[in-house]
């Protein structure tokens, strides 16, 4: 429909030719990542948008391969209950969820997830943290008020993503990207939580966070029309590197 209507080539769907190859169709921002954003030093980058990815980059001198997974959820479940319960479509600077504590027992059973404790390659999304899941969790515990599943929320997000980088990560400094990024109490929540690493956005790298999807997506489309590998096996667990995305020829 793009194609047709701009006149344009169109290049989409870029997850299908990575699980051809067995891989699990994400994360693909790492290729890009590692195409943009590696140095000298090792860094990580962590894109903060519904679900929480985590690309760990070598210094470029090593040949060491780049490590990329999802952490679980970031934004995802701190948005749909901000929806259902105040009708806005995020905590904007995570106020709302500023406004109490967590809830323990909550927290320690959204924690008990089985894909935070699997090693990567993963990925996951929007079918295994619902709010579904969400409430059935709540079922479990004596009875919280909404603003506290909220904040019992955002420090499910940043305890995840924390022990995450504990365990796979590397000692370099964390750049931040996405919608989180913006959200002032999730990234001090990672702050207290990583008190040893360096938290910054990709504005230090030279692009703000809010452009590093977009640009990931050029980044594809573009190494598609050349022919290029637009995967990592080492994040996504494919046989083989693979150009992806269809072509769609105006």
């Amino acid at each position: 429909m793009i194609a047709e209507l701009t006149g344009l080539v169109v290049v989409a769907d870029f997850r299908r030719r990575d699980l051809a190859v067995g891989g699990q169709g994400a994360p693909l921002a790492c290729g890009f990542h590692a195409a943009r954003f590696r140095g000298p030093n090792a860094r990580m980058v962590l894109n903060l948008g519904g679900i929480a990815n985590l690309t760990c980059l070598p210094p470029t001198d090593q040949t060491v391969p780049v490590v990329g997974f999802d952490t679980g959820p970031a934004n995802l479940l701190m948005d749909a209950w901000c929806q259902r319960h105040r009708n806005t479509p995020f905590d904007a600077d995570g106020a709302w969820a500023s406004g109490a504590a967590p809830d323990e027992a909550l927290l320690d059973r959204l924690l008990r997830h089985p894909f935070l404790q699997a090693p990567p390659p993963k990925s996951t999304g929007r079918e295994d943290f619902t709010l579904r899941w969400l409430e059935l969790q709540l079922a479990e515990v004596n009875e919280v008020d909404p603003v506290q599943v909220q904040a019992t929320l955002l420090a499910f997000t940043a305890q995840s993503i924390s022990a995450a980088i504990d365990r796979w990560g590397n000692e370099g400094g964390l750049f931040l990207c996405g919608g989180g990024s913006r959200n002032r109490a999730l990234v001090e929540a990672l702050r207290s939580r990583l008190p040893e690493t360096s938290i910054t956005t990709t504005a230090s790298l030279g692009l703000e966070p809010q452009w590093v999807e977009a640009a990931t997506f050029a980044w594809l489309a573009r190494e598609r029309l050349a022919g290029r590998p637009g995967n990592l096996p080492s994040v996504t667990g494919a046989e083989r590197a693979v150009p992806l995305g269809g072509l769609y020829v105006a």
